[in-house]
């Protein structure tokens, strides 16, 4: 898939995501934002993590994951990007998400949600 696909798919699934936040949260909204997450790794695997567009790409995947309720992929892929070198405003962004993924494992209700990365990727590339 070319970069210029995966930019129109990510914009779409931007648009999506923050129509149906804006109905409040449901788990279609939760999905939106999980298909965003992927989306914006898929860039950020294709993209320098120094780059502009890497930096928006590794950002937003962490923050679509937490934002689809999905703490634990929110925390792997901040622990993954804070391994690359990345500038200091990303790495400071990254820790805080992390943080944040962090405290919501720590709730009660969250602990029992797991996400089976490899079974992550293939439902996911099945439904793409």
């Amino acid at each position: 898939m070319s970069m210029d696909d995966l930019y129109e798919r990510v914009t779409e699934a931007i648009l999506r995501a923050e129509a149906l936040e804006d109905q409040g949260p449901a788990a279609e909204m939760r999905r939106a934002y999980w298909t965003l997450s992927c989306i914006e790794e898929e860039i950020a695997n294709a993209t320098a993590p120094s780059g502009p567009e890497g930096v928006i790409a590794r950002r937003g995947a962490v923050r679509a994951a937490l934002k689809a309720g999905i703490p634990m992929l929110a925390r792997e892929l901040a622990e993954r990007y804070l391994a690359e070198p990345a500038p200091p405003a990303l790495a400071n962004e990254l820790l805080r998400m992390k943080t944040d993924a962090e405290t919501a494992l720590a709730l009660p209700e969250l602990s029992t949600i797991r996400v089976v990365p490899a079974a992550r990727y293939r439902v996911h590339d099945a439904a793409a």
